[in-house]
């Protein structure tokens, strides 16, 4: 599934000004949030990275803008550096993504790093905010992803978390036009 994201979005890139990929282990908690409000017409990749360490920037949930240096960005990580092991955490595209990204300081200008608690929270144990474990519920995330934990925990946890989504509202302004994928 991880290089399939790859081609998926290279292939329907242009269906829309920006292509929001998540992993099956993400769950949209606030319709209020608008995905557009972390996204410019200034940078080509919008990307979380915890703890500002480019090890952690994490494709789980990432957006592409349509540009021609996008498409030519997936073909390169997709055709160039498919199979970058580099320590002990390869994680496919994600890998390939940092890879890319620390080779090449002349284009970083090109990916925004945005906040984890927008479009990529993690909200399980395992990192040191206290607050963590509970802010989701209080509906300060628009994407939460449920990273490198058991289906068992995932399907628990997003059960338990079905009646804090909130509904309200629509995710998309006007004007723009954004695809959403979630395979």
């Amino acid at each position: 599934a991880s290089w399939s994201k790859v081609q998926l979005v290279r292939d329907n890139l242009e269906s829309g000004d920006f292509f929001w990929v998540m992993d099956v282990d993400c769950l949209i908690m606030n319709y209020n949030i608008k995905v557009e409000d972390f996204v410019d017409q200034t940078h080509d990749v919008f990307i979380t990275c915890y703890q500002n360490n480019i090890e952690f920037l994490n494709t789980g949930s990432i957006i592409y803008r349509n540009t021609p240096w996008t498409k030519w960005l997936l073909k390169e990580i997709y055709d160039g550096y498919k199979y970058p092991i580099d320590g002990p955490n390869v994680f496919y595209e994600q890998s390939a993504l940092i890879s890319y990204y620390k080779s090449h300081p002349e284009e970083q200008y090109r990916f925004k790093m945005i906040s984890v608690r927008s479009i990529n929270s993690h909200f399980h144990a395992g990192f040191n905010d206290p607050k963590w474990n509970v802010n989701y519920i209080h509906g300060e995330d628009l994407c939460i992803h449920a990273a490198g934990t058991d289906n068992n925990f995932r399907f628990e946890t997003f059960k338990e978390l079905e009646n804090w989504i909130i509904r309200q509202g629509d995710s998309i302004k006007e004007g723009f036009n954004v695809v959403f994928w979630n395979k």
